[in-house]
């Protein structure tokens, strides 16, 4: 049934560039008048305005018209056509599977109610569309190459608006921007004369000079990779050469994150312009000779400290995480034979903490103070621990009012199935019930184990005494120091148990010949009362992972 009479309608707008300013607003007024003339009612608007249709990732109108959909918000979704949903053929199938699921209609104003074979035969047409455009936007692009254009403006060049003998403006004609071309002989100069980058990096940040991304000047900035060619050291533009052609984007389905995908030499199409050579072809060329001899360095994997977006796991040390440079605040990050160092030291040369720190005796100098702390300050910690109970209780009285709410919601997900269950009965009811049911019982199932867990939450924070749980986390925080300290400094279990205690250590090494550090670790409130609670056997109630 094509008509929306009744049906309360979810409308979807999507285009994919700024320069459709007006496109959304098109096709919603589109779907508004469809929806009048087929008396239903617009029950919402979802837009996605400069998204492209390749993926949903980052695409938040999709993503929340999906959301609520499982909260019968609507009965349909009304969009101009299938290509505005997605140009994904395996994008489209889901959301179509998602919203169908849920009991939600589709509607296009150009295809009339969207079935599996719309999703089948135009999915298809969209996704081969993607593909033509794509093929076609490099070809224009390889062809403007070849006209002697430029496609983009790495540091030290800018926009040279030209116009043809009609007043029109001639794209892609770059030209040299003084000021930043000063800063990249500089560069030229200092490396081909033997200067170390990392000096050449301190000097520029010292002179305040901004870096391309408006930031302090690193290493990595002039090296680039070698493969790509990208570093300032590397680029040929600078010698007058223009290459374009060695990589392309490609879209990550999942995450909408553009990743390069290298090109072989063969594919590159190479430009000579020489009126856009910032150094001499001879000292483009020694630049290159030193970087040659430069020796390639292995990526260590081993003892890393584990980033926040990793999958979750064991940390390997006390520190992975949470060590800061007590000088400038950067990251202190590991390097070979377990010795650490100021990031920003290493890669901006903005920090004056030149030496490396022993990480063993970080961890020792932290455990010490952290056990020095419990013991000199017991009272604190046992405050602390009660301000956390108290905050539990207060936190579940405010959950306990969300009962009735989903009680509530349990009823009247009951008493849909039951209506539901009679249609089917009488005969009458069809594929359509039959999905509503399923929508209906999964969302009964979800709102069952809310309820549960609201339940056992409540009953597990009333039911702990305070006392006992001040008692199990001092013994269990204490104990798991005395292990690190005089067992095993590697003991998995007790930098589990430990790491509760440590939200982050400041350190700074201090006199040559020895290690002078200050460590400054934080209890977190949260994690040392979950250290009492009675339900704990070698599970933490929250993740260890805390880097600050």
């Amino acid at each position: 049934m094509d008509s929306l009479s009744g049906m309360r309608v979810a409308i979807y707008a999507r285009h994919s560039t700024h320069l459709q300013t007006g496109s959304a607003e098109d096709q919603i007024s589109r779907c508004i008048a469809l929806v009048e003339q087929d008396g239903g009612l617009v029950a919402g608007i979802y837009r996605d305005e400069a998204r492209t249709g390749a993926t949903t990732a980052h695409r938040d109108g999709i993503n929340r018209l999906v959301g609520d959909a499982a909260g019968e918000r609507f009965d349909a979704v009304l969009f101009e056509d299938l290509s505005r949903l997605s140009r994904n053929l395996a994008d489209t199938a889901t959301v179509f599977r998602e919203l169908t699921s849920a009991g939600i209609a589709l509607h296009s104003v150009t295809e009339g109610r969207i079935t599996d074979l719309h999703v089948g035969l135009k999915g298809t047409m969209n996704a081969l569309f993607l593909k033509d455009l794509g093929d076609k936007s490099r070809r224009g692009l390889r062809a403007s190459v070849k006209r002697g254009r430029v496609l983009h403006y790495p540091y030290g060049y800018e926009r040279n608006p030209t116009f043809d003998a009609t007043g029109k403006q001639i794209p892609g004609q770059a030209r040299i921007n003084q000021a930043e071309g000063a800063v990249v002989r500089r560069i030229y100069e200092e490396c081909a004369a033997g200067k170390p980058v990392a000096e050449i990096v301190r000097d520029l940040n010292r002179d305040g000079i901004p870096s391309p991304t408006g930031g302090k000047w690193s290493n990595v900035t002039l090296y680039g990779a070698r493969a790509r060619r990208d570093g300032i050291l590397r680029r040929p533009i600078y010698a007058g050469e223009y290459i374009w052609g060695r990589f392309s984007h490609t879209t990550d389905p999942k995450t909408g994150k553009k990743t390069r995908q290298p090109h072989p030499r063969s594919e590159w199409e190479t430009m000579q312009v020489p009126h856009l050579a910032i150094v001499e072809r001879s000292l483009w060329a020694k630049v290159q000779e030193r970087l040659a001899h430069r020796p390639l360095r292995r990526k260590l994997k081993k003892n890393l400290p584990r980033r926040p977006n990793q999958p979750a796991g064991p940390p390997l040390h006390v520190t992975s995480g949470i060590t800061w440079c007590a000088r400038c605040g950067g990251r202190l990050t590991t390097v070979r034979g377990g010795w650490l160092r100021c990031h920003r030291r290493a890669h901006h040369m903005i920090c004056d903490q030149a030496f490396q720190i022993p990480r063993q005796a970080i961890i020792h100098r932290a455990l010490r103070v952290l056990r020095m702390r419990l013991a000199n300050r017991h009272r604190d910690l046992l405050d602390l621990i009660a301000t956390e109970h108290g905050k539990r209780l207060a936190d579940n009285t405010a959950r306990l009012a969300q009962r009735e709410e989903i009680e509530a919601a349990v009823a009247r997900r009951r008493k849909k199935l039951a209506r539901l269950l009679d249609i089917i009965e009488d005969g009458t009811g069809g594929d359509e019930a039959r999905v509503r049911i399923r929508h209906h019982e999964k969302s009964l199932r979800a709102d069952i184990l809310a309820l549960e867990d609201l339940a056992a939450t409540t009953a597990r924070t009333a039911g702990q005494n305070l006392a006992a749980v001040e008692e199990r986390a001092t013994a269990r925080l204490l104990g798991a120091l005395d292990r690190l300290l005089t067992v095993d400094i590697n003991d998995a279990g007790a930098i589990e148990l430990v790491r509760q205690a440590l939200a982050r250590i400041e350190a700074a090494y201090r006199g040559p010949g020895r290690v002078r550090l200050r460590a400054d670790p934080h209890l977190d409130p949260a994690g040392i009362y979950d250290l009492g609670l009675d339900r704990q056997d070698g599970h933490q109630a929250r993740p260890t992972g805390k880097g600050a």
